[in-house]
Protein backbone atom coordinates (compact mmCIF):
# COMPACT_ATOMS: atom_id res chain seq x y z
CA UNK A 1 0.00 0.00 0.00
CA UNK A 2 2.43 1.93 0.96
CA UNK A 3 4.54 1.92 -2.61
CA UNK A 4 1.35 2.60 -4.25
CA UNK A 5 0.68 5.81 -2.74
CA UNK A 6 4.59 6.86 -3.52
CA UNK A 7 4.07 6.37 -7.09
CA UNK A 8 0.79 8.16 -6.98
CA UNK A 9 2.34 11.06 -5.26
CA UNK A 10 5.54 11.29 -8.06
CA UNK A 11 3.20 11.43 -10.71
CA UNK A 12 1.06 14.21 -9.34
CA UNK A 13 4.47 15.78 -8.60
CA UNK A 14 5.28 15.25 -12.14
CA UNK A 15 1.96 16.42 -13.88
CA UNK A 16 2.16 20.02 -11.33
CA UNK A 17 5.63 20.64 -12.83
CA UNK A 18 4.48 20.09 -16.06
CA UNK A 19 1.19 22.38 -15.66
CA UNK A 20 3.89 25.30 -13.99
CA UNK A 21 6.32 25.11 -16.71
CA UNK A 22 3.60 25.51 -19.41
CA UNK A 23 1.73 28.74 -17.16
CA UNK A 24 5.51 29.82 -16.88
CA UNK A 25 5.83 29.66 -20.71
CA UNK A 26 2.11 31.07 -21.48
CA UNK A 27 3.45 34.15 -19.41
CA UNK A 28 6.97 34.10 -21.22
CA UNK A 29 4.81 34.73 -24.76
CA UNK A 30 2.77 36.95 -23.29
CA UNK A 31 5.45 39.33 -21.91
CA UNK A 32 7.05 38.84 -25.66
CA UNK A 33 4.33 39.92 -28.09
CA UNK A 34 2.13 42.52 -25.79
CA UNK A 35 -0.60 44.41 -27.13
CA UNK A 36 0.54 47.04 -29.79
CA UNK A 37 4.68 45.88 -30.02
CA UNK A 38 4.78 45.48 -33.57
CA UNK A 39 7.81 45.22 -35.99
CA UNK A 40 7.57 48.60 -37.96
CA UNK A 41 11.09 50.07 -39.42
CA UNK A 42 11.91 51.79 -42.51
CA UNK A 43 16.13 52.55 -44.00
CA UNK A 44 16.73 54.98 -46.28
CA UNK A 45 20.57 55.39 -47.23
CA UNK A 46 22.17 58.65 -48.75
CA UNK A 47 23.60 57.32 -51.81
CA UNK A 48 23.68 53.60 -52.60
CA UNK A 49 27.03 54.52 -54.69
CA UNK A 50 30.19 56.49 -53.31
CA UNK A 51 33.43 57.56 -55.64
CA UNK A 52 36.52 57.60 -53.42
CA UNK A 53 40.08 58.05 -54.25
CA UNK A 54 42.70 56.06 -52.99
CA UNK A 55 43.32 56.84 -49.73
CA UNK A 56 41.06 58.76 -48.54
CA UNK A 57 37.71 58.95 -46.11
CA UNK A 58 34.10 59.32 -46.17
CA UNK A 59 31.37 59.57 -43.50
CA UNK A 60 27.46 57.84 -44.74
CA UNK A 61 24.70 58.53 -43.19
CA UNK A 62 21.28 56.05 -43.21
CA UNK A 63 18.31 57.05 -42.07
CA UNK A 64 15.98 54.79 -40.08
CA UNK A 65 12.34 55.44 -39.84
CA UNK A 66 10.90 53.33 -36.24
CA UNK A 67 7.40 53.24 -35.84
CA UNK A 68 6.92 51.43 -32.51
CA UNK A 69 5.63 51.54 -28.88
CA UNK A 70 8.40 49.74 -27.10
CA UNK A 71 12.12 49.79 -27.44
CA UNK A 72 13.55 47.74 -30.19
CA UNK A 73 17.09 46.31 -30.06
CA UNK A 74 19.37 46.99 -32.86
CA UNK A 75 22.34 45.39 -34.26
CA UNK A 76 24.78 46.35 -36.87
CA UNK A 77 27.65 44.72 -38.91
CA UNK A 78 29.29 45.44 -42.29
CA UNK A 79 30.78 42.83 -44.87
CA UNK A 80 33.36 44.95 -47.83
CA UNK A 81 35.86 43.57 -49.39
CA UNK A 82 39.83 43.98 -48.43
CA UNK A 83 40.92 46.95 -48.62
CA UNK A 84 37.55 48.90 -47.76
CA UNK A 85 36.97 49.49 -43.84
CA UNK A 86 33.91 50.26 -43.21
CA UNK A 87 32.96 50.96 -39.37
CA UNK A 88 29.55 51.09 -37.83
CA UNK A 89 28.41 51.24 -34.19
CA UNK A 90 27.55 47.84 -33.21
CA UNK A 91 24.40 47.81 -31.81
CA UNK A 92 21.64 50.52 -30.52
CA UNK A 93 18.15 50.19 -28.80
CA UNK A 94 15.44 52.68 -29.85
CA UNK A 95 11.38 52.80 -30.59
CA UNK A 96 11.84 56.30 -32.49
CA UNK A 97 14.40 57.18 -35.71
CA UNK A 98 17.80 57.59 -35.87
CA UNK A 99 20.43 58.42 -37.98
CA UNK A 100 23.68 55.76 -38.59
CA UNK A 101 26.42 56.69 -39.50
CA UNK A 102 28.83 54.47 -41.73
CA UNK A 103 32.25 55.49 -41.92
CA UNK A 104 34.58 54.79 -45.11
CA UNK A 105 37.94 54.44 -45.23
CA UNK A 106 39.86 53.59 -48.76
CA UNK A 107 43.38 51.76 -48.40
CA UNK A 108 45.40 50.58 -51.36
CA UNK A 109 43.00 49.24 -53.17
CA UNK A 110 43.04 48.74 -57.14
CA UNK A 111 40.62 51.28 -59.16
CA UNK A 112 36.87 49.33 -59.51
CA UNK A 113 33.56 49.20 -58.48
CA UNK A 114 33.34 46.98 -55.18
CA UNK A 115 30.05 46.34 -53.22
CA UNK A 116 29.41 46.67 -49.56
CA UNK A 117 26.87 44.93 -47.09
CA UNK A 118 25.55 46.59 -44.41
CA UNK A 119 23.54 44.08 -42.25
CA UNK A 120 20.66 45.33 -39.74
CA UNK A 121 19.21 42.66 -37.42
CA UNK A 122 16.57 43.04 -34.87
CA UNK A 123 15.09 40.86 -32.07
CA UNK A 124 11.79 40.55 -32.08
CA UNK A 125 9.47 38.03 -30.37
CA UNK A 126 11.78 36.04 -29.62
CA UNK A 127 13.67 35.87 -32.95
CA UNK A 128 16.04 37.88 -35.34
CA UNK A 129 14.79 39.92 -38.12
CA UNK A 130 17.58 40.53 -40.65
CA UNK A 131 17.27 43.69 -43.70
CA UNK A 132 20.73 44.12 -45.59
CA UNK A 133 21.05 46.56 -47.40
CA UNK A 134 23.86 47.04 -50.23
CA UNK A 135 26.48 50.24 -51.73
CA UNK A 136 28.64 50.43 -53.94
CA UNK A 137 32.23 52.14 -54.22
CA UNK A 138 33.93 53.31 -57.14
CA UNK A 139 37.43 53.98 -56.38
CA UNK A 140 39.66 56.10 -58.10
CA UNK A 141 43.71 56.44 -58.37
CA UNK A 142 44.40 59.56 -55.04
CA UNK A 143 45.23 62.70 -56.70
CA UNK A 144 46.84 65.95 -54.88
CA UNK A 145 43.77 67.42 -54.22
CA UNK A 146 40.82 64.93 -52.64
CA UNK A 147 37.84 66.93 -53.68
CA UNK A 148 34.82 66.89 -51.38
CA UNK A 149 32.79 69.58 -52.89
CA UNK A 150 30.12 67.48 -54.50
CA UNK A 151 28.50 64.72 -52.09
CA UNK A 152 29.45 61.24 -52.55
CA UNK A 153 32.25 62.01 -54.00
CA UNK A 154 36.22 62.82 -53.48
CA UNK A 155 37.29 62.13 -56.58
CA UNK A 156 39.14 64.57 -58.85
CA UNK A 157 37.28 66.89 -61.43
CA UNK A 158 36.93 65.70 -65.35
CA UNK A 159 35.79 68.48 -67.07
CA UNK A 160 34.96 67.57 -71.11
CA UNK A 161 33.83 69.73 -74.07
CA UNK A 162 31.30 66.77 -75.37
CA UNK A 163 29.55 68.81 -78.14
CA UNK A 164 30.92 72.29 -80.38
CA UNK A 165 28.75 73.58 -83.35
CA UNK A 166 32.06 74.19 -85.28
CA UNK A 167 35.81 74.13 -84.99
CA UNK A 168 36.23 75.86 -87.96
CA UNK A 169 35.08 79.61 -88.58
CA UNK A 170 35.41 81.86 -91.69
CA UNK A 171 34.79 85.62 -90.74
CA UNK A 172 34.60 88.62 -92.28
CA UNK A 173 37.08 91.63 -90.20
CA UNK A 174 34.95 94.16 -88.68
CA UNK A 175 32.35 90.97 -87.82
CA UNK A 176 31.59 88.25 -85.63
CA UNK A 177 30.20 84.50 -84.88
CA UNK A 178 29.25 82.56 -82.57
CA UNK A 179 30.01 79.36 -81.26
CA UNK A 180 27.85 76.96 -79.21
CA UNK A 181 30.33 74.48 -76.46
CA UNK A 182 28.68 72.01 -74.59
CA UNK A 183 30.20 70.88 -71.25
CA UNK A 184 29.85 68.02 -68.71
CA UNK A 185 31.93 67.42 -65.64
CA UNK A 186 32.90 63.63 -65.12
CA UNK A 187 34.60 63.77 -61.86
CA UNK A 188 33.96 65.75 -58.50
CA UNK A 189 32.35 69.16 -58.20
CA UNK A 190 33.79 72.53 -58.86
CA UNK A 191 34.76 75.71 -60.49
CA UNK A 192 35.90 76.38 -63.86
CA UNK A 193 37.06 79.40 -65.84
CA UNK A 194 37.21 79.51 -69.37
CA UNK A 195 40.10 81.26 -71.21
CA UNK A 196 41.27 81.14 -74.82
CA UNK A 197 44.59 81.74 -76.40
CA UNK A 198 44.86 83.53 -79.29
CA UNK A 199 48.39 82.05 -81.76
CA UNK A 200 48.57 85.21 -83.75
CA UNK A 201 51.19 87.96 -84.68
CA UNK A 202 48.15 90.71 -84.35
CA UNK A 203 46.56 88.85 -81.41
CA UNK A 204 45.03 92.12 -80.19
CA UNK A 205 42.43 92.50 -82.88
CA UNK A 206 41.07 89.44 -82.20
CA UNK A 207 38.29 89.08 -79.73
CA UNK A 208 36.75 86.08 -78.10
CA UNK A 209 34.33 86.19 -75.06
CA UNK A 210 32.14 84.38 -73.25
CA UNK A 211 28.59 85.07 -72.05
CA UNK A 212 29.94 82.74 -68.72
CA UNK A 213 33.35 82.58 -68.37
CA UNK A 214 33.35 81.47 -64.70
CA UNK A 215 30.87 78.46 -63.97
CA UNK A 216 30.37 75.53 -61.31
CA UNK A 217 29.80 72.04 -62.20
CA UNK A 218 28.28 69.27 -59.99
CA UNK A 219 29.26 65.37 -60.57
CA UNK A 220 27.28 64.67 -64.48
CA UNK A 221 26.52 68.05 -64.82
CA UNK A 222 26.00 69.58 -68.09
CA UNK A 223 26.25 73.14 -69.35
CA UNK A 224 26.02 74.51 -72.51
CA UNK A 225 28.66 78.33 -73.46
CA UNK A 226 28.06 81.18 -75.76
CA UNK A 227 31.88 82.08 -77.18
CA UNK A 228 31.66 84.76 -79.42
CA UNK A 229 34.69 85.70 -81.78
CA UNK A 230 34.91 88.97 -83.36
CA UNK A 231 37.52 90.59 -85.58
CA UNK A 232 39.14 94.12 -86.17
CA UNK A 233 38.23 95.83 -89.27
CA UNK A 234 41.77 96.20 -90.22
CA UNK A 235 42.52 92.48 -89.65
CA UNK A 236 44.78 90.56 -92.23
CA UNK A 237 46.12 87.42 -91.15
CA UNK A 238 44.73 84.88 -93.40
CA UNK A 239 44.78 81.45 -90.42
CA UNK A 240 44.50 82.06 -87.06
CA UNK A 241 44.35 79.28 -84.65
CA UNK A 242 42.53 79.47 -81.28
CA UNK A 243 43.03 76.92 -78.08
CA UNK A 244 40.86 76.49 -75.30
CA UNK A 245 41.08 75.49 -71.99
CA UNK A 246 39.59 75.82 -68.10
CA UNK A 247 40.65 76.00 -65.42
CA UNK A 248 39.98 74.52 -62.18
CA UNK A 249 40.02 77.37 -59.43
CA UNK A 250 40.80 74.63 -56.44
CA UNK A 251 43.71 72.59 -57.89
CA UNK A 252 44.53 75.06 -60.86
CA UNK A 253 44.47 72.32 -63.06
CA UNK A 254 44.36 73.29 -67.06
CA UNK A 255 41.69 70.98 -68.87
CA UNK A 256 42.82 70.73 -72.96
CA UNK A 257 39.53 71.96 -74.77
CA UNK A 258 41.08 71.64 -78.50
CA UNK A 259 41.35 74.37 -80.88
CA UNK A 260 39.30 76.62 -83.36
CA UNK A 261 40.36 77.61 -86.82
CA UNK A 262 40.16 80.86 -87.39
CA UNK A 263 40.15 81.69 -91.30
CA UNK A 264 39.70 84.99 -92.47
CA UNK A 265 37.32 85.91 -95.56
CA UNK A 266 38.57 86.94 -98.83
CA UNK A 267 37.26 86.89 -102.64
CA UNK A 268 39.88 86.76 -105.16
CA UNK A 269 39.32 85.58 -108.85
CA UNK A 270 42.17 85.12 -111.48
CA UNK A 271 41.13 85.24 -114.85
CA UNK A 272 43.41 84.03 -117.86
CA UNK A 273 42.09 84.56 -121.58
CA UNK A 274 43.93 82.15 -124.29
CA UNK A 275 43.24 84.26 -127.55
CA UNK A 276 43.90 81.12 -130.05
CA UNK A 277 41.39 79.20 -128.73
CA UNK A 278 38.67 81.97 -127.30
CA UNK A 279 38.83 80.58 -123.49
CA UNK A 280 38.18 81.81 -120.30
CA UNK A 281 40.02 80.00 -117.34
CA UNK A 282 38.67 81.68 -114.03
CA UNK A 283 39.84 80.33 -110.76
CA UNK A 284 39.03 81.24 -107.05
CA UNK A 285 42.11 81.83 -105.19
CA UNK A 286 39.96 83.14 -101.88
CA UNK A 287 38.73 81.49 -98.69
CA UNK A 288 34.80 82.31 -99.55
CA UNK A 289 33.02 81.43 -102.62
CA UNK A 290 31.86 83.94 -104.84
CA UNK A 291 28.55 84.40 -107.26
CA UNK A 292 30.00 84.25 -111.30
CA UNK A 293 27.70 85.62 -113.78
CA UNK A 294 28.67 85.29 -117.28
CA UNK A 295 27.01 87.51 -120.04
CA UNK A 296 27.25 86.56 -123.79
CA UNK A 297 25.58 88.42 -126.69
CA UNK A 298 23.95 84.97 -127.20
CA UNK A 299 23.65 83.87 -123.74
CA UNK A 300 23.77 84.33 -119.75
CA UNK A 301 24.21 81.68 -117.55
CA UNK A 302 25.49 82.17 -113.42
CA UNK A 303 27.19 79.48 -111.02
CA UNK A 304 28.93 79.92 -107.50
CA UNK A 305 32.41 79.41 -107.72
CA UNK A 306 34.13 77.69 -104.66
CA UNK A 307 37.17 78.74 -102.77
CA UNK A 308 40.29 76.80 -105.11
CA UNK A 309 37.41 75.75 -107.78
CA UNK A 310 38.29 76.41 -111.45
CA UNK A 311 36.14 77.16 -114.39
CA UNK A 312 36.82 77.02 -118.29
CA UNK A 313 34.46 78.51 -120.62
CA UNK A 314 35.29 78.45 -124.44
CA UNK A 315 33.27 80.69 -126.20
CA UNK A 316 31.23 79.28 -129.51
CA UNK A 317 30.66 81.12 -133.17
CA UNK A 318 27.71 83.20 -132.16
CA UNK A 319 29.94 84.40 -129.19
CA UNK A 320 31.12 88.19 -129.75
CA UNK A 321 31.91 88.77 -126.38
CA UNK A 322 32.04 87.72 -122.58
CA UNK A 323 30.55 90.14 -119.72
CA UNK A 324 32.05 88.84 -116.58
CA UNK A 325 30.56 89.83 -112.83
CA UNK A 326 30.88 88.66 -109.65
CA UNK A 327 28.73 89.03 -106.68
CA UNK A 328 26.62 91.17 -109.25
CA UNK A 329 29.41 94.04 -109.82
CA UNK A 330 31.16 93.97 -113.36
CA UNK A 331 34.54 92.35 -112.95
CA UNK A 332 35.52 92.38 -116.67
CA UNK A 333 34.55 92.52 -120.45
CA UNK A 334 36.35 89.88 -122.85
CA UNK A 335 36.18 90.41 -126.53
CA UNK A 336 36.56 87.48 -128.79
CA UNK A 337 38.18 86.82 -131.87
CA UNK A 338 35.68 87.63 -134.72
CA UNK A 339 35.72 83.69 -136.72
CA UNK A 340 35.53 85.47 -140.07
CA UNK A 341 39.26 85.93 -139.87
CA UNK A 342 40.39 83.29 -138.90
CA UNK A 343 38.26 81.55 -142.17
CA UNK A 344 40.19 84.18 -144.26
CA UNK A 345 43.49 82.71 -143.05
CA UNK A 346 42.50 79.03 -143.70
CA UNK A 347 41.59 80.02 -147.24
CA UNK A 348 45.04 81.56 -147.65
CA UNK A 349 46.42 78.66 -146.48
CA UNK A 350 44.89 76.11 -149.27
CA UNK A 351 45.73 78.81 -152.42
CA UNK A 352 48.09 76.10 -155.00
CA UNK A 353 51.37 77.28 -156.38
CA UNK A 354 55.04 76.88 -155.90
CA UNK A 355 55.56 79.80 -153.29
CA UNK A 356 53.30 77.75 -150.97
CA UNK A 357 55.49 74.72 -151.29
CA UNK A 358 58.81 76.75 -150.73
CA UNK A 359 57.46 78.43 -147.83
CA UNK A 360 56.97 75.21 -146.72
CA UNK A 361 60.56 74.64 -146.50
CA UNK A 362 60.98 77.72 -145.09
CA UNK A 363 58.72 76.44 -141.91
CA UNK A 364 61.47 73.61 -141.12
CA UNK A 365 63.55 75.11 -139.49
CA UNK A 366 66.44 77.95 -139.76
CA UNK A 367 70.19 78.14 -140.84
CA UNK A 368 72.93 76.92 -143.12
CA UNK A 369 71.11 73.19 -143.35
CA UNK A 370 67.86 74.87 -144.42
CA UNK A 371 69.95 77.01 -147.65
CA UNK A 372 71.72 74.00 -148.54
CA UNK A 373 68.10 72.24 -148.69
CA UNK A 374 67.13 75.04 -150.94
CA UNK A 375 69.90 74.70 -153.47
CA UNK A 376 69.86 70.82 -153.51
CA UNK A 377 66.10 71.39 -154.79
CA UNK A 378 66.59 73.98 -157.09
CA UNK A 379 69.64 71.67 -158.56
CA UNK A 380 67.65 68.72 -158.81
CA UNK A 381 64.72 70.78 -160.38
CA UNK A 382 66.55 71.97 -162.96
CA UNK A 383 68.52 68.10 -164.12
CA UNK A 384 64.90 67.12 -164.20
CA UNK A 385 63.58 69.57 -166.46
CA UNK A 386 67.00 68.83 -168.85
CA UNK A 387 66.47 65.25 -168.66
CA UNK A 388 62.54 65.29 -170.04
CA UNK A 389 62.77 68.25 -172.56
CA UNK A 390 66.65 69.51 -172.90
CA UNK A 391 68.51 66.26 -173.38
CA UNK A 392 69.85 64.83 -176.58
CA UNK A 393 67.78 61.35 -175.66
CA UNK A 394 65.18 63.32 -173.50
CA UNK A 395 62.40 61.97 -173.29
CA UNK A 396 59.50 64.24 -174.50
CA UNK A 397 62.57 65.98 -176.75
CA UNK A 398 62.97 65.46 -180.34
CA UNK A 399 66.13 67.69 -181.00
CA UNK A 400 68.82 67.29 -184.34
CA UNK A 401 72.01 68.66 -183.74
CA UNK A 402 74.46 70.26 -186.43
CA UNK A 403 76.94 67.35 -185.61
CA UNK A 404 74.03 64.54 -186.23
CA UNK A 405 73.55 66.80 -189.78
CA UNK A 406 76.86 66.35 -190.82
CA UNK A 407 76.66 62.40 -190.18
CA UNK A 408 73.29 62.35 -192.27
CA UNK A 409 74.67 63.95 -195.30
CA UNK A 410 78.25 62.12 -196.08
CA UNK A 411 76.36 58.86 -195.64
CA UNK A 412 73.89 60.34 -198.51
CA UNK A 413 77.18 60.60 -200.62
CA UNK A 414 78.15 57.48 -200.77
Amino acid sequence: MIGVTMNENMKSFIEGMILIVFCLLLLTLAKAEPTGYNLNYNIYPETNELTLQQGTDYTLYINYEVNTTNDLPFMFNTISPEGIIVTVMQKRTTFSDFTLPLYFHIGNIEPGKYPVELSTKVLYGGLVNERRTIFYVNVVKAEKVAFKTSPYTNEYPKLELTNISTRNLLLDANNNQTILLQFKNLGSGAMFKLNAIVDSEDKNKVHVSFNEQYFQLEKNESKNIIMTVSLDENYSILYTPIYLYALESTSKQQFDLGQINLTLKTQNIILAYTKETNTIELTNIGTDFVNLNIDTNSKEFSMILLSNQKYIYTADKNDLYANISINGKEYQEIEFVNDADNDLADDKKILPGITASVSGFFTLGTGSYVWLIILLTILLLFAIIYKLFLARNAVFGNHIYVKDLKLVDNKGAH
